[in-house]
């Protein structure tokens, strides 16, 4: 009886909190959908776009062609000559030198033999980052 009534009692508590933060909540919903009722937009006419596209030629140049499918790069925190470039397949590699376009043969990461990642639509690695203390 007393496991039982030690285990309802932070439910209770927690169930009180709970429903004193939604009315919380729903009050502000309230009172912000009052002040937009209220409010009146303001058109903002600061902004100014060019009438016309620039004119010039421009021509794309392949950096790199061993590369399936880059799909993001980041560089460590700090590091200015390493480039890690991630795979939508599920690799990621390293261009240890970019003034020489120097590319590890081994890479960081491969998951693409896993049968789990697959490719089509919005799926595979689909993005890298770097912890700031790398």
């Amino acid at each position: 009886m007393g496991f039982l009534l030690a285990s309802i009692i932070p439910i209770a508590v927690c169930w009180s909190q709970l429903r004193a933060r939604s009315w919380i909540y729903l009050l502000f919903l309230w009172v912000g959908g009052l002040s937009g009722l209220c409010g009146q937009q303001v058109i903002n006419d600061t902004l100014l776009l060019p009438t016309s596209l620039p004119t010039g030629s421009y021509e794309l140049e392949m950096a790199w062609s061993q590369f399936n499918a880059p799909i993001a790069f980041a560089n460590p925190p700090g590091e200015t000559n390493q480039l890690y470039v991630a795979e939508r397949s599920g690799r990621i590699r390293v261009i240890s030198d970019l003034s020489q376009n120097t590319i590890q043969s081994e890479n960081v990461l491969n998951i693409s033999t896993n049968r789990s990642v697959t490719t089509n639509g919005e799926n595979g690695l689909l993005g890298l980052a770097f912890h700031p203390r790398f």
